[in-house]
């Protein structure tokens, strides 16, 4: 009885949580009691209330017999069983056929974190078996190295063996790491009746495989998978985790090496660069070094003296104290080829424009290389054999265009010029240098545009432009009658612009508003009136007012949009979203300048230069809010360029240089210049470092004669994607130049021509990158050919550890057909494949031959190179498996896979260092409720007919009878 009522508490409270809660009960699908009808059970307190008043209803002497006071308790107690009767208790019944498996990580990696695994595996085991899951345990590490350490109900939390046996067999290949080859080894073990579910305990280092794919099989298998990662214990740890260099070089020019070293702690390690088991000359020689935290990188210089291939081998050791837990991944190989050949293109107006060019022997002396192994090629733009064709580009180390005219007719193959051209420089690391003019025709061609955009000048142009001012009217604009200055300079440049360009006004405070949108500048009188109205109110909130500029030159179709922002403080904003939102800008083709108004803060002054540069415009001080109108006018003029000028200045100009580049190398040995007599009108682009230009004094057309002084770019340069490029805009021959070219003006073009020079010498157009895996690597081949795609035919050799080739390949055997010659396939960016290699410190030769899609055939999977077909470019490189991914403890991606797993699995769960472990929702779905309403009813009737019997029956308690006589009287 007082159990009963014990357990009818405990619903009742139940029922109370879910009044609260407004739920029906707090319990999900997997709780072990669900109640149907809840309320049902709060009309047994009714009855109870009923018989018990009933009772008391009664006459004294009937609530005194013995079988009333039975009956009354009965009576309660089939109150009770028929409310829980017919409220429909249920119990969940699981299947006790239910097998987990764990798939512990036991690679390499984990093997300072074995104590937190075998904990965790405990700890699933003690949380499953409460619900008489059956547990096993396998441990898994390289393809094919799985063990079965327990089978399903073979032990239990107390006795399951540690796992740290594993890391002490020398027949466990550790080094790498195949969680998919671990799942479908355990997907095999499950008893094919059981509910199955599987948990993976990894690091997520995953060095071969596929195991996001490998989860949709477990779906199909009916298997939930549940990901548990676990953090690495390692602080002193330390690895060389990448090497940048040129693998293409040319002879006496430095080569730059930069080193990629990450690292737990601040450590002192010795870093050295070997060839043939010496130190090079500029490869750290040795040196100790102190890395910080995380990652570190440090940069040498190589030469080479003479052509050759080089094969060069980054170490790192400890010193003194310092540790590392693991010394395989402290080392990498790469190879560099030298060449002292130099091929230079020259595209002329003219055969004789080529001839003046040759005679000025501009590689004659500072390049390095031998005046008799230095080739170059000269023609004419319009000549039939030109070259064009990227494969013929690519040869050229340096392409040289003198006036070139791509609006002539005689120039048949522009478009592909200009096309191959831009990716020559931009991908493939090309220089190009730009003499006199570029005319570049019908901006309206997609290939000239691209070609523009390459050139670090850029010419004028007649199209339409649109200016938006952003200005301040924060309260502080009232200082100095800054406000005042900065509408008279709004007003005054609108003079600057012509009627084809549009003008709108934005400001801003703590709120923007659109006060002048954008118009024609043909409207100056309403704009002007506009441009008055503008009061100083509250503070500066610059972001929503950004991006109202940018909704109004949203669609404005012209090519030239600008936003200008005037401002005195720092703004309210945060500096990522003002950054974010201007950078969008200048993706919609809009470029942002800041004009900054006497504000000193070292803060504000960072942050407006850095939204000057994201924006790819201009950063402008005004120390005096009197200079603001001037400074406004300057910077349209001067560098949104709105003025316009003729394209060929025949005067005589003092040349100027620039203050910020004055000490740059092409002024190397340079001496005072000559005047120049004439150039081609340009303006320089902001990114790109004007070391020469002449101030030009520009007389208005209108009767005001108002002059204007615009600095014209002589030469500049800067780089652009891989390669770079110089301009000079004025004529190397002829009357311009009479003067200029003497020694000083020659040693400047051959300065030029130097500084302008590749650092890589590459005349494939095929590239090779690559990531060692286990044991493959992932080859990703670029023929870069513009849109002209076809497939590439990778053929790999394996050489050895020391780079000879080796008689017998040990990996010839592991997967299939991997040293006969493969296809990449084009994954839409690059041609892609994977390659068994899986030798520590091995090297390989890759060949690579890159056909067409018109020179192979595709036969029910079966890819064939057309008779007689010979590849477009065939290039040979070296791969060294310098380490396995096992031991790049440093991958940030690795708790990414046990993610991506845990969300491609059917209800999977991801955790970190703990054990989530609650009844599947597959036990859940194929698990019944019990319901208890039959058992209580029949209870119910059970009662029933014992209370008839006890109410039938007469029921006398006996009293005790006291003899009289043995009763004592105690003696007085």
């Amino acid at each position: 009885m007082a159990c009963l009522i014990t357990s009818y508490q405990s619903l009742l409270l139940q029922l109370y949580y879910s009044r609260q809660t407004g739920s029906c009960m707090p319990m999900n699908n997997s709780d072990p009691i669900k109640i149907e009808n809840p309320w049902l059970l709060f009309v047994a307190l009714g009855l109870i209330i009923v018989i018990i008043g009933g009772f008391f209803l009664l006459p004294k002497q009937k609530r005194t017999r013995p079988k009333n006071l039975i009956s009354l308790g009965l009576h309660i107690v089939i109150s009770m069983t028929l409310a829980m009767a017919f409220s429909n208790i249920q119990f969940l019944s699981t299947s006790s056929d239910v097998e987990v498996y764990v798939v512990a990580d036991c690679s390499d990696s984990q093997k300072y974190a074995v104590k937190t695994v075998d904990s965790l595996v405990k700890d699933v085991y003690s949380k499953a078996q409460k619900n008489s899951t059956k547990v096993g345990l396998v441990a898994f590490a390289a393809d094919g190295n799985q063990i079965t350490v327990a089978k399903p109900g073979q032990f239990s939390a107390d006795n399951v063996p540690s796992l740290a046996s594993i890391f002490e067999r020398d027949d466990f290949d550790r080094s790498t790491s195949n969680l998919a080859s671990a799942m479908e080894y355990t997907s095999s073990l499950y008893t094919e009746t059981a509910l199955k579910r599987m948990i993976v305990i990894s690091d997520g280092i995953e060095t071969d495989g596929d195991a996001v794919k490998t989860v949709q099989k477990l779906n199909e298998n009916k298997i939930q998978l549940d990901t548990i990662a676990v953090d690495d214990p390692l602080n002193d740890e330390f690895a060389l985790t990448g090497v940048d260099y040129i693998d293409h070089g040319f002879v006496n020019r430095p080569s730059k090496v930069t080193l990629a070293i990450r690292s737990r702690k601040e450590t002192k390690l010795k870093v050295s660069i070997m060839r043939d088991g010496e130190v090079v000359n500029g490869g750290g020689n040795g040196a100790e070094i102190t890395v910080a935290r995380g990652m570190n990188t440090y940069s040498y210089d190589i030469t080479a003296t003479e052509a050759a291939t080089y094969n060069y081998t980054a170490k790192l050791s400890t010193i003194g104290g310092s540790s590392d837990s693991f010394k395989e991944n402290n080392q990498i190989s790469f190879t560099q080829d030298f060449t002292d050949v130099l091929n230079v293109l020259f595209v002329g107006q003219s055969t004789s424009d080529g001839t003046y060019f040759n005679n000025l022997n501009l590689y004659a002396t500072n390049t390095g290389i031998d005046q008799s192994k230095t080739t170059i090629d000269t023609y004419s733009y319009d000549h039939p054999d030109c070259p064009y064709e990227l494969t013929d580009l690519i040869k050229y180390d340096e392409i040289v265009l003198s006036n070139v005219n791509f609006n002539d007719e005689g120039m048949t193959h522009a478009k592909e010029f200009a096309t191959n051209l831009e990716t020559a420089i931009r991908v493939h690391g090309k220089s190009l240098i730009t003499l006199g003019a570029t005319h570049s025709g019908d901006s309206k061609l997609d290939y000239v545009n691209n070609y523009n955009a390459m050139l670090p000048i850029q010419f004028d142009s007649d199209d339409p432009k649109a200016l938006i001012f952003l200005i301040d009217v924060s309260g502080s604009m009232d200082t100095n009658d800054r406000i005042t200055k900065a509408k008279n300079g709004a007003i005054a440049c609108l003079d600057a612009l012509n009627e084809k360009d549009y003008f709108g006004l934005v400001t801003f405070s703590d709120t923007t508003k659109l006060v002048q949108s954008l118009t024609s500048v043909k409207n100056k009188a309403a704009i002007v009136k506009n441009i008055k109205k503008l009061t100083t109110e509250g503070g500066t909130v610059m972001g929503p007012a950004l991006k109202e500029c940018g909704k109004q030159l949203a669609n404005f179709e012209g090519d030239y949009k600008y936003i200008v922002t005037l401002s005195d403080g720092e703004p309210f904003d945060s500096e990522s979203e003002l950054k974010k939102i201007v950078l969008s800008l200048s993706n919609q083709g809009i470029t942002t300048s800041f004009i900054n108004i006497e504000n000193t803060d070292s803060t504000a002054v960072a942050l407006l230069k850095k939204l000057a540069t994201v924006g790819g415009g201009m950063y402008k001080y005004v120390k005096s809010a009197t200079a603001l109108g001037a400074a406004m006018r300057e910077m349209i003029v001067n560098e949104i360029n709105l003025t316009k000028v003729e394209p060929e200045i025949g005067e005589s100009f003092d040349i100027q240089y620039s203050f910020k580049n004055k000490n740059d190398a092409v002024l190397d040995n340079v001496g005072s210049l000559n005047d120049i007599y004439g150039l081609y009108y340009c303006r320089t682009k902001l990114a790109a470092n004007t070391v020469l230009y002449i101030n030009y004094t520009h007389v208005s057309d209108d009767d005001s004669g108002t002059s204007t002084i615009i600095p014209i770019p002589l030469y500049a340069y800067w780089n652009y994607g891989n390669g770079k490029v110089a301009s000079f805009t004025s004529d190397i021959y002829g009357d311009w130049t009479s003067s200029f070219m003497n020694e000083n003006g020659k040693k400047l073009l051959q300065n030029a021509a130097y500084n302008t020079l590749p650092e890589r010498n590459a005349d494939h157009i095929l590239t090779l990158n690559y990531v060692n895996n286990g044991v493959t690597s992932s080859l990703k081949a670029s023929p870069n050919n513009g849109d002209v795609k076809g497939i590439v035919k990778a053929t790999a050799t394996y050489l050895g550890t020391d780079g000879v080739k080796a008689d017998e390949d040990p990996l010839k055997d592991q997967i299939g057909v991997a040293r006969e010659p493969m296809y990449l396939a084009f994954d839409g960016a690059y041609y892609s494949g994977e390659i068994a290699t899986g030798v520590q410190g091995a090297k390989y030769n890759i060949k690579l031959e890159y056909y067409t899609d018109n020179q192979w055939t595709n036969t029910d999977g079966v890819i064939s190179i057309k008779d007689n077909e010979e590849p477009i470019d065939e290039v040979e490189t070296p791969l060294y498996f310098d380490y396995s991914k096992e031991y790049d403890v440093f991958n940030n991606d690795a708790n990414n896979v046990l993610y991506s797993m845990s969300k491609a699995a059917n209800n999977g769960t991801y955790s970190q260092n703990e054990v989530n472990y609650s009844v599947s929702t597959d036990e859940t779905s194929q698990s019944t409720y019990i319901s208890t309403m039959m058992v209580f009813l029949l209870i119910s009737v059970g009662l029933f007919l014992v209370d008839v019997f006890v109410r039938k029956s007469e029921i006398v308690f006996k009293k005790k009878v006291v003899d009289a006589g043995s009763i004592s009287t105690p003696a007085k």
